[in-house]
């Protein structure tokens, strides 16, 4: 029997349907699956994104998609986890929106709480559309799905959420708001996005006796000024400052209102500056690339040492390496004033991705004129020295912020792909060493990078 069913996970994890069917007409393995705590076909399949293998499975033995493996989760919670909409879809199709109400057996977790968790905001709406009920489903703690979505700081979640009715004032087991949640996260854009929605009570107390505003005294930051400059901007209090307030008499509490009206309408101008700023890189970056479109393509028509009688220039075989990197440099900044003008900018993923657009034109083009440099002062070796020499340190401080974009894209990736892991010890890992990992990419890359291209330009050998 054992064996048996090794054989199935096996099959199951290849998506093998036909030899998971010859498997399950053993009816005592079938039995067993249903009747003890164990990992069933869907389970294996719903982890793994096995859409029409699962959809096979649920045809051939329904009761799999209800069953709890030993952590206490069903298919369908699996599936939300690990962000698989089709699987989701077909268990969802198969099985009945029943399913969408079928707790974890451990945490008490419905499927829809943990897509919330793990940010799968696709999971999320899915799930709700099908079984609207779950939206208002509290975890054992008391935490609502704005809750959850706010601790994976996924924006996409939180508005959907909101724009369905979601209340911003409830309270977990604890007696945090989501404003506490999302101070406690220090995330910027979650604080606003709730600040600006009346149901968000900015002066919550919780059953420690904290506001938002006292949850900035429990980490001793350099930012704190801006996060507080930014809570009371919307008026917000510490419970100390509660408690002075209710002293006052209540003339004068329509004074208090008003003040607090007035300064909740600079959060509400947040979108304009957020405008604003958007505007100014799009700007920014337009201009820089139309400068190095100009000096890339005056340098291709004019090259160092000028053109002989015949049209050629005088040093062509010496500036290959420059023609090369010059025209890359060109190219990548036309791209960027194409992607402008059509509206690219739009995004802020794109705005970062055309930044590195532009490092890589500008990086191209100082290590077109340093090898022009070298071809042209190569025959005198006093000066080839000295214009070496000097080349060397500003290319090296030049290199050093290049390479560190090139690893901020690279740790970028890497933390988008760690993040949609499961594995909390590894995400925890990562957070704690991103700095570190980050230095050694820096140092490893500066050095190979480095003396690559200082030997294809020749500058370690000997004139």
């Amino acid at each position: 029997m054992d064996i048996l069913l090794k054989r199935l996970q096996v099959a199951s994890c290849k998506g093998d349907i036909e030899d998971v069917k010859v498997i399950l007409d053993n009816k005592p393995l079938v039995d067993k699956l249903l009747n003890e705590v164990l990992d069933n076909p869907l389970h294996i399949a719903a982890f793994l994104g096995h859409g029409n293998f699962t959809r096979e499975v649920v045809k051939l033995i329904p009761e799999f998609a209800l069953k709890h493996n030993i952590d206490g989760r069903s298919p369908l919670h699996l599936a939300a986890i690990r962000g698989h909409l089709h699987v989701a879809e077909m268990l969802v199709n198969q099985a009945g929106n029943d399913i969408c109400r079928v707790h974890d057996s451990k945490d008490g977790y419905l499927p829809v709480h943990y897509a919330a968790i793990h940010g799968n905001f696709e999971v999320v709406v899915m799930l709700i559309q099908r079984c609207e009920d779950t939206l208002h489903e509290l975890t054992s703690r008391n935490e609502t799905l704005l809750h959850l979505a706010v601790k994976a700081n996924c924006l996409k979640t939180i508005k959907f959420l909101i724009c369905h009715d979601m209340k911003l004032d409830l309270k977990d087991d604890k007696g945090n708001t989501c404003l506490h949640v999302a101070v406690a996260r220090r995330n910027q854009h979650v604080i606003r996005l709730l600040l600006k929605h009346v149901g968000a009570e900015i002066n919550s107390v919780n059953k420690a006796g904290q506001t938002p505003l006292d949850f900035l005294d429990l980490w001793n930051d350099t930012d704190d000024g801006f996060w507080v400059n930014m809570l009371n901007s919307a008026g917000g209090k510490r419970a100390s400052e509660l408690k002075e307030l209710k002293s006052i008499p209540t003339d004068c509490s329509s004074l208090v209102t008003s003040s607090t009206t007035e300064t909740q309408s600079i959060i509400l101008n947040d979108d304009n500056i957020a405008t604003e700023e958007k505007h100014h890189d799009e700007s920014t970056l337009l201009v820089g690339a139309t400068l190095l479109v100009t000096i890339n393509f005056q340098a291709i028509l004019n090259p160092p040492g000028g053109y002989v009688p015949s049209g050629a220039p005088v040093l062509l075989t010496k500036l290959r390496n420059f023609y090369v990197l010059d025209s890359l440099a060109l190219f990548a900044s036309l791209v960027v004033i194409l992607l402008l003008l059509c509206g690219a900018s739009n995004k802020k993923i794109l705005i970062k991705f055309l930044r590195w657009v532009i490092w890589f034109a500008v990086f191209c083009t100082g290590l077109a004129f340093t090898s022009a440099f070298v071809a042209l002062y190569s025959r005198d070796e006093k000066a080839y020295k000295w214009i070496t020499g000097l080349l060397i340190a500003w290319y090296s401080v030049f290199t050093i912020a290049s390479l560190w974009v090139t690893v901020k894209v690279i740790l970028f990736l890497f933390s988008y792909y760690v993040r949609t892991l499961s594995w909390p010890r590894v995400r925890n890992w990562w957070r704690k060493t991103t700095g570190i990992t980050a230095m050694v990419f820096v140092v490893v890359i500066f050095s190979i990078v480095n003396w690559g291209i200082y030997e294809s330009l020749g500058l370690f050998r000997k004139k």
